[in-house]
């Protein structure tokens, strides 16, 4: 009977070691999906943070080219009047030289 029960104990004991190393491999493998999920987190919060400063930067670019634009307006509208004023010059002044063609020949 103590053969027996050594026995017993010996296949309970080899029953408990061998769900203590089932437990072990289990917890290995929760730390290896645990660390490869933290390292999938700082990689996409590094690309969080490139997307957020390009963000930043399309919008100060657009805000720059809002700027530019009316700039250019404002110098195409200038350009215009300036435009007018010198054909209204040219304008004037072909009819002083003709009215004073037209006196010298009368």
């Amino acid at each position: 009977m103590l053969v027996q029960d050594l026995q017993t104990n010996k296949e309970i004991l080899e029953e408990r070691r061998k769900q203590l190393e089932a437990i072990h491999q289990t917890s290995a493998k929760i730390k290896d999906i645990s660390d490869s999920m933290a390292k999938q987190l700082n990689e996409q919060g590094a690309i969080l943070d490139d997307v957020e400063q390009n963000v930043e930067t399309a919008k100060d670019n657009a805000v720059k080219a809002k700027e530019e634009i009316t700039k250019a307006d404002e110098m195409s509208r200038g350009n215009r009047k300036k435009m007018l004023c010198l054909i209204l010059i040219i304008i004037l002044a072909v009819g002083v030289i003709s009215a004073i063609l037209l006196s010298l020949m009368l």
